[in-house]
C-alpha cells in the first residue's frame, strides 16, 4: 500500500469512526423517544407522522436537484468558486418554490390520497422546514469534500440530542402527536444553523449559468436515480396508508424503524464516507474494487448479526419495548430483516457507479427494477396481503436488484462474485455461530419463524 492509499485509508477509517458515533447517538436517542412515546401514543398518531415525513422527503429531494452529490464527486480541477455560489442561490429559491408548492398543493392531494384530514396543521407546521433543504446543501457538500466527518456528525449529533430531549418534554406535558411533529422540526432547523456556523463559508452575490451547466450532466442523473430510489424505498408506507390505513402504516413504520431504517443508516453513513473516497480514486478502478469489498465485509458484519436477532426473537423484543399494542409489527419486523440482509450483500453499488462517473448506469439500474418489479410486486403484494405482503415484496426487490447491479460492477471494476462470497464470510461464521446458540438455547425451529 502506497502513502497516498494509507492517507485515504486514515481518512476513511476517521470518517468512518465519526460517523459510527454519529449514528449511535442519533439512531439511539430516536430510539429512545420511540420507546418513550409508543407507550403513550397510537400506532395511528406515527401513522400520521409518517405520511408527512414521507412526503417532505420527497420535496426535499426536489430541493436537491442532485447538486449536492455532484459538488462532492467533481474533482478540484473541474471546480471553481463560482459553482458553489451558483448552487446556493438556485437552491436558495427553489426551496421556497417547493414551500410554497407544498403547503398550497402538495397537502390537499396529502389528505386526497391517505384520506387523512388530522395531518393538515402538522404537515403546515412541519413544511416550513422545506426550504432548510437547500440552503444547507453547499456547506454540508463542502465539509464532506473535505472529509471534516467530526464537524458535520458534532453539528447532527447536538441537534438530534436537543430536539429528542424536547420532544420527551413535550409528550409528557400532554402534545401527544405534535411531539413527534416538532422533534422533526426541531432537529432540521438546528442541524442547518450548526452546518452553517461550523462550515465557514459564506456565499458571494454572484451567479453563473456556465457553472450551473457543468454539473448538470451529473446532477440530472443523481436527482433522477434519487427520486427513483426514494420511490423504491417509500413505496410500501405510500400504499399502506393509502390502502390500509394510519393503523396499520404505524405498525409498518414501526417495524421499518427497527430493522430497514437502522440497516440504511448503517448503509448511509458509510456511503457518505466512501462516495468522496471512491471519487477520488475513479481513475484507478482495482482501488475502488478494493475499497468497495473491504465496505461490504464491514456493512454485513454490522448488518447480519442484528437482523438475525430480529428474525429469531421479535415475537419477545417488540411487546417488551413497545408493548402488545405493536405485536402486529412482529412478522414485518422478521420479513424486513431478511430484506436487510439481502441488500447489505453487496453494499450500495449505486455510490460505486456514481463515483466513477457512471451515474446513468445506476439511474437506469434503479429506474427499471423498480417500474418493472418493485411498484407491482409492492402493489401486488400490499393489496393481497397486507402489512406482510409489503414487507415481502421488498425482499423480492432487494434480491432482484442486487443481481442486476452486480452484473455492472463486474463489468466497470472487475469485482466477482468470489471475491463477495470471500468479503461476506465473516459475517456469514457469526450468523452461523448465533444460529447455533440459538439452537442450543431451545430455538430448534428457526426456519418457522415466518409462519403465522
Amino acid at each position: 500500500m502506497n502513502k497516498q492509499q494509507e492517507k485515504s485509508e486514515r481518512q476513511i477509517r476517521r470518517g468512518v469512526a465519526w460517523n459510527l458515533v454519529g449514528l449511535v447517538v442519533n439512531k439511539g436517542a430516536s430510539i429512545v423517544v420511540r420507546l418513550i412515546v409508543a407507550r403513550l401514543l397510537l400506532p395511528e398518531d406515527f401513522g400520521v407522522i409518517a405520511m408527512i415525513t414521507v412526503t417532505l422527503g420527497l420535496v426535499g429531494l426536489l430541493c436537491d436537484l442532485g447538486l449536492k452529490s455532484a459538488l462532492i464527486q467533481r474533482s478540484k480541477d473541474e471546480l471553481v468558486e463560482s459553482s458553489f455560489d451558483s448552487v446556493f442561490w438556485l437552491l436558495f429559491f427553489v426551496g421556497f418554490f417547493w414551500m410554497t408548492a407544498f403547503m398550497l398543493a402538495g397537502i390537499p392531494l396529502m389528505v386526497l390520497v391517505f384520506d387523512e384530514p388530522r395531518l393538515v396543521d402538522l404537515a403546515m407546521v412541519m413544511g416550513i422546514s422545506i426550504p432548510l433543504y437547500g440552503v444547507v446543501v453547499v456547506p454540508e457538500a463542502r465539509l464532506v469534500r473535505q472529509m471534516r466527518f467530526r464537524t458535520l456528525v458534532t453539528a447532527e449529533m447536538i441537534s438530534t440530542l436537543l430536539a429528542s430531549i424536547t420532544a420527551i418534554a413535550l409528550v409528557f406535558s400532554g402534545w401527544g402527536v405534535w411531539a413527534l411533529a416538532l422533534q422533526e422540526l426541531m432537529a432540521k432547523f438546528l442541524r442547518t444553523g450548526f452546518i452553517w456556523r461550523l462550515a465557514h463559508w459564506r456565499p458571494r452575490r454572484h451567479f453563473s449559468l456556465d457553472a450551473l451547466h457543468a454539473l448538470s450532466g451529473f446532477s440530472r442523473y443523481m436527482l433522477g436515480t434519487e427520486l427513483i430510489r426514494y420511490t423504491r424505498q417509500n413505496m410500501d408506507r405510500i400504499l399502506i396508508g393509502a390502502l390500509l390505513g394510519t393503523a396499520s402504516l404505524g405498525v409498518y413504520t414501526m417495524a421499518f424503524m427497527m430493522t430497514e431504517t437502522v440497516r440504511s443508516q448503517i448503509t448511509g453513513m458509510i456511503s457518505r464516507v466512501m462516495f468522496p473516497a471512491y471519487s477520488r480514486a475513479q481513475a484507478d478502478r482495482a482501488e475502488v474494487r478494493r475499497l468497495y469489498l473491504k465496505v461490504i465485509r464491514y456493512t454485513t458484519l454490522a448488518t447480519f448479526p442484528v437482523a438475525i436477532l430480529m428474525i429469531l426473537y421479535a415475537d419477545k423484543i417488540v411487546p417488551f419495548l413497545f408493548g402488545d399494542a405493536w405485536l402486529e409489527a412482529v412478522a414485518p419486523v422478521q420479513i424486513l430483516s431478511l430484506a436487510s440482509m439481502l441488500f447489505a450483500l453487496t453494499g450500495d453499488p449505486s455510490v460505486v457507479l456514481r463515483s466513477i462517473g457512471r451515474p446513468n448506469i445506476a439511474f437506469y439500474i434503479s429506474f427499471w427494477n423498480t417500474i418493472l418489479v418493485g411498484i407491482p410486486a409492492i402493489v401486488i403484494a400490499t393489496m393481497s396481503f397486507g402489512v406482510n405482503g409489503a414487507a415481502w415484496a421488498i425482499v423480492f426487490h432487494y434480491g432482484s436488484s442486487r443481481i442486476i447491479a452486480q452484473y455492472y460492477l463486474r463489468r466497470e471494476i472487475l469485482v466477482s462474485e468470489i471475491s463477495i462470497l470471500k468479503s461476506v464470510l465473516p459475517a456469514f461464521l457469526v450468523v452461523v455461530t448465533i444460529l447455533l446458540i440459538g439452537y442450543f438455547l431451545g430455538n430448534a425451529e428457526i426456519l418457522s419463524v415466518f409462519n403465522g
